[in-house]
């Protein structure tokens, strides 16, 4: 019977670049479904569907991968845990008295969709009330960070591109581009970005310790706030766009676990 990875919809691609990486370095060979009726799943890849048979879960449970896929529940994750990440109000329940900030249609949108910039209380009539808002952070400098099973696998910096007629920039896949921290290892993790991998790592040993200590792997998206001079994590994904050299790095970890 085959093995399967079961994943969301809209992260078939690059469950099937991964599942090749795996295919290439080890031969094991697996397919790709969306169905979780489906019997021997030994992976999900942004699929939080409860399934018919046991899954496997060698990385990723389902209680895991609802949680990051929700902002709202996993920044609160984040801030009771002491980790900075986005203070999400609702528009009916409490006022901004301090601009600009970021007002959200919806908590579950990728690439900035529905996301407003509002310079003062005026922007705010006609409004959703409904709609969620956060105060804006002045990034420095924003990063994608790729963990698995409590290592730092790879860390791309996001380099807006796009026109910044404001000051207030909101990087994504369209304005912004991604580029390597070459060679990433554990000195230069611990030495030159030591408080973005004290951060990332805390957050991996809480994430994991809240779903039954099963390996995890996910992406963060952290940004560095000039102002505070530290820290904030925007979410974590599990199930990132993946390139092949990425889902290189990933399968190598995944086929030791497979091994266990």
């Amino acid at each position: 019977m085959s093995k399967l990875i079961l994943a969301n919809k809209g992260c078939i691609p690059s469950a099937i670049t991964l599942r090749e990486q795996i295919r290439k370095l080890s031969g094991i060979k697996l397919l790709v479904t969306t169905n979780p009726e489906k019997e021997n799943i030994v992976f999900r890849y942004g699929n939080s569907s409860m399934t018919n048979y046991p899954s496997k879960d060698i990385v990723n449970n389902a209680s895991f991968i609802y949680l990051s896929s929700n902002k709202q529940l996993f920044s609160q994750f984040c801030i009771i845990n002491g980790i900075r990440a986005p203070i999400f109000n609702k528009l009916n329940f409490q006022m901004p008295d301090e601009f600009p900030i970021l007002v959200r249609e919806t908590l579950s949108g990728k690439g900035c969709e529905g996301i407003h910039k509002i310079y003062s209380v005026e922007n705010l009539i006609g409004l959703n009330p409904n709609w969620n808002w956060t105060p804006y952070c002045n990034i420095k400098k924003e990063y994608r960070v790729h963990i698995i099973n409590g290592k730092i696998i790879r860390v791309f910096e996001k380099i807006f591109q796009g026109e910044n007629n404001d000051g207030i920039i909101i990087r994504n896949n369209d304005n912004s581009k991604f580029s390597l921290i070459e060679n990433i290892n554990e000195k230069i993790l611990i030495g030159k970005f030591t408080r973005l991998n004290e951060v990332s790592l805390k957050l991996y040993d809480l994430l994991s310790e809240k779903h039954e200590n099963i390996p995890l792997m996910f992406s963060l998206d952290i940004g560095f706030d000039a102002e505070k001079r530290d820290y904030i994590i925007f979410e974590a994904n599990s199930a990132s766009g993946l390139n092949e050299n990425t889902a290189m790095e990933y399968a190598k970890e995944i086929i030791k676990l497979m091994e266990i």
